[in-house]
């Protein structure tokens, strides 16, 4: 034993050692070997269960045949529902879909792709939460909150069992947007202010829903710095929110055509009924603090149908989250007489812990109802992602608490206990081996999108139950292809068709906004007043060349205007604050 004592006290004094010398090499290195371990599973092929990660596989999938296809931004797959064609990431927040499409193109395989994306983004978001404590409470503090926000419930749930991977990209948002802020109080400079735009158009990229939520918290959490900052903090609110506004102006090529054409679709519908009724989702604050997975189960959602699997791992902030929040809370008072900017960081995320856990509960219905936007947010319980983040900030809290020469060992020994309490949450409740597709075309051809078709073009009455006979069909009238006909969906067709009188064709393909068909080189109006929402044109007597093609619209081409215009735009301020800086706006604020 005396042995075994020596072995661990010369590893414990090995680390100390090195956290001395490289205070935050050493952090981030221990960071990336436990996101190895919280995150093992996703070193494989093997896909995790949950609907929403089977729904992810497929965009994926379908978004890199898009590439192949020419739709870079993927706003429509053409192979999806037996060629009929589907908008894949015209109105679903992009972002992960981009990055993992690009991981599975470098791999090789999509799972795999996915699966190491999503390993990436659990360590970046866990680093940058890292950083952003350690400027409040201190190094070993900022430690122990970074396995907190790694282990914590419903950061391991969202992914492994949820199975939600663009809203799980949305950890590493939010504190990244929330250290731009802080950055900028701090010492503002065009770096910054790029960095902070850039994270906001991320947010805004990376789940749009989550983007509504915690938008209005980094405005309320920058009016905060402005107060705690003191006199004269007025123009770095303004340059916070002029950051934050000008993400929004970055993702314009997304959130514009999203807006101005859900209306084609039934996504206004679809997106709060059924499961998605906000009313069946409200929790208990006990649920929501200690709940198992058995108590949710809502009398509502077993009216409907939906019985949910009994699991001990559930979506909840936990024991030790709320033990940390007590002891916090009750120190607040002894924490005002050491630092006051800490005293006071404290008390606002108590606040706003406190509003986002009334928003959960039954008794905010009347909210819900008031707000529309809200209810698009669909899940009350989404607050966990915001309140996982506070929690962990409450935390380490409790770490700066101790004297400053045992805090290494209190890091040690709650850190410790932390993951002996919530290790076992990320675990999947069972893995997929879904193989990669070899025929990756025919392979989406083949697959539905097996979300609840919200974005399916409202023109559509039945969905088709079997692939189309032919691509190209005659409804009325003797037209005939000459040559080889269209065979495949395509991004374009080029055809001649000849008959004696006039005709209907019909193209088995979808019609939404964007479709263009030119006979001799002439736009002519498409019919999609029919069950099945194809593409009808008429064809006039004789012979004519027929080009059919999906472009862009006015509002499409608008929204990537200003993206394009913002990104210039950033690159332009970069090179004239370069030459400006110490007396433009940014040397105003650092004065101020």
């Amino acid at each position: 034993m005396a042995g075994i004592r020596s072995v661990f006290s010369d590893i414990f004094c090995m680390c100390t050692s090195v956290k001395k010398r490289f205070p935050d090499a050493f952090a981030v290195g221990i960071i990336f070997i436990l996101t190895l371990v919280w995150g093992r599973f996703f070193i494989s092929t093997q896909l995790m269960s949950g609907l929403d990660m089977e729904i992810a596989f497929i965009k994926v999938a379908a978004f890199v045949q898009s590439w192949q296809d020419g739709f870079f931004i993927g706003r429509w797959s053409l192979d999806m529902n037996y060629g009929y064609g589907y908008p894949l990431l015209h109105f679903y927040s992009p972002l992960f879909f981009y990055c993992a499409g690009l991981m599975a193109v470098l791999t090789g395989n999509i799972v795999l792709g996915m699966n190491l994306l999503i390993l990436l983004s659990a360590f970046l978001s866990v680093m940058v939460m890292y950083f952003f404590v350690k400027r409040w409470w201190g190094r070993e503090a900022a430690l122990f909150a970074a396995v907190v926000y790694l282990f914590a419930p419903y950061h391991s749930w969202d992914i492994y069992n949820r199975g939600t991977c663009a809203e799980f990209m949305a950890f590493l948002f939010l504190p990244l947007l929330l250290l731009s802020i802080d950055k900028i109080f701090e010492k503002p400079g065009p770096g910054i202010f790029i960095g902070t735009a850039m994270a906001s158009a991320g947010l805004i990229l990376c789940h749009n829903l989550m983007a509504m939520l915690i938008f209005p918290l980094a405005i309320v959490y920058a009016a905060c710095l402005m107060v705690i900052q003191g006199e004269k903090r007025v123009l770095k609110m303004f340059l916070a929110a002029g950051a934050l506004l000008y993400g929004v102006f970055l993702s314009a090529y997304f959130w514009m055509p999203l807006f101005a054409e859900m209306k084609f679709v039934f996504l206004e519908d679809r997106a709060t009924e059924g499961w998605a009724n906000f009313h069946l989702h409200f929790m208990t604050l006990r649920q929501a603090l200690f709940a198992a997975w058995e108590h949710y189960q809502q009398p509502a959602l077993q009216r409907m149908g939906y019985f949910l699997p009994p699991d001990p791992r559930t979506f909840q902030l936990g024991v030790l989250g709320v033990v940390f929040s007590v002891v916090l809370a009750a120190s607040v008072w002894h924490l005002s007489r050491r630092n006051i900017k800490l005293a006071a960081i404290t008390l606002f995320w108590m606040i706003i812990s406190a509003a986002f856990l009334f928003l959960m509960t039954p008794s905010s219905q009347f909210i819900w109802e008031a707000v529309a936007a809200l209810q698009k947010v669909q899940f009350p319980w989404r607050f966990f992602l915001i309140l996982t983040f506070i929690y962990s900030f409450f935390a380490a809290g409790v770490i700066y608490l101790i004297p400053e020469k045992q805090r290494w060992y209190g890091c040690c020994i709650l850190s410790a206990v932390y993951l002996f309490c919530y290790y076992p949450y990320a675990t999947p409740s069972r893995l997929v081996d879904q193989e990669n597709p070899k025929d990756l075309k025919a392979w989406v051809y083949a697959h539905h999108p097996m979300d609840r078709m919200e974005y399916l073009p409202r023109k559509v009455k039945v969905i088709a139950p079997v692939p189309p006979g032919a691509l190209v069909r005659l409804i009325r009238g003797d037209a005939v292809v000459l040559g080889e006909a269209p065979l495949k969906p395509a991004a374009a067709y080029s055809f001649i068709m000849q008959g004696q009188k006039p005709s209907l064709v019909l193209l088995n393909h979808y019609y939404f906004p964007g479709w263009t068909v030119l006979v001799d080189g002439q736009k002519v109006d498409i019919e999609a007043d029919n069950p099945l929402g194809v593409i009808v044109f008429s064809v006039p007597s004789g012979k004519h060349d027929i080009h059919i093609y999906f472009g862009h619209t006015p509002v499409r081409w608008a929204g990537e205007i200003l993206s394009v215009l913002g990104v210039l735009g950033l690159w332009g301020g970069w090179i004239v604050a370069g030459y400006r800086y110490r007396g433009g706006f940014y040397g105003m604020c650092q004065r101020a």
